[in-house]
């Protein structure tokens, strides 16, 4: 018995680890043939009632392993150092849709895109950013770099630095997640932000607790008082949509 369950065991560490591999290899096609697409999620602005930004994600659909979800290859690319090529890869594309589509003149202000602690960690990269989107022309304030787990980076000065250099070039910092355990309020005081965004379990805890509606509507006033955007994740229901409405108009959401 004990026999049979370890060969089980090692069998399923082994398939996993074939699975990995194979997932790598469906991400190093994607960049090389360039078939991972970028999809633009658009953010409502409540005060301009439009969409005034977007934010890019990316989806692969491989010709072997089909539809890969996004986290899977997000966690991929983490562990097997593929962060910088990854981001490098996406604001390409994002700055060649900037340069193609007359983004300005229909009020859309800037796109977002996300850099994992790994990538913030990594000091060449507001050089390398700088490369490609000077390369394509644009201007700084266009890019916005959003990042999350606050909690786990506050104390690296590495990646306090690297924040710091990407709000003096010009870029929109965008602290992801606020409320979801990952960030402290203190961390507004000590991180370079300019938007806050509330994460999806905020909403769904308001609908129907008052004391989460309360909270919810002070970090909002306080936040525009402190001069931050603020961007609520999940707006899927009227309802909800209702809420976002009565909270202020310096609350942004997005929709699915």
């Amino acid at each position: 018995y004990h026999a049979n369950m370890t060969a089980l065991i090692q069998l399923g560490k082994w398939m996993d680890l074939l699975r990995e591999q194979e997932l790598e290899e469906a991400i190093r096609r994607g960049l090389h043939y360039g078939n991972i697409e970028v999809y633009y999620q658009p953010i409502w602005n409540g005060r301009k009632n439009r969409i005034t930004s977007c934010e890019a994600l990316i989806r692969l659909t491989d010709e072997k392993l089909g539809q890969i979800p996004a986290g899977t290859v997000m966690q991929i690319v983490a562990q097997k150092g593929y962060g910088r090529e990854m981001e490098r890869y996406l604001l390409e594309r994002v700055c060649t849709f900037i340069k193609d589509h007359p983004l300005t003149e229909a009020g859309i202000e800037r796109i977002n895109t996300n850099l994992s602690r790994e990538l913030l960690l990594d000091v060449g990269l507001r050089d390398m950013i700088d490369e490609v989107v000077d390369a394509h022309g644009i201007p700084h304030e266009q890019i916005g770099f959003e990042f999350s787990g606050a909690s786990m980076i506050r104390n690296d000065a590495a990646v306090l630095e690297t924040l710091d250099r990407l709000k003096s070039g010009g870029y929109v910092l965008i602290m992801d997640r606020f409320g979801a355990g990952y960030t402290d309020i203190m961390d507004l005081a000590d991180f370079p932000v300019s938007v806050i965004k509330f994460d999806s379990t905020f909403l769904k805890k308001i609908i129907s607790n008052r004391r989460a509606y309360t909270i919810m509507s002070y970090s909002v006033k306080m936040s525009c008082r402190l001069g931050f955007s603020t961007v609520v994740v999940g707006v899927e229901e009227e309802e909800e949509k209702d809420i976002m409405t009565n909270l202020g108009n310096c609350l942004d959401y997005i929709m699915p």
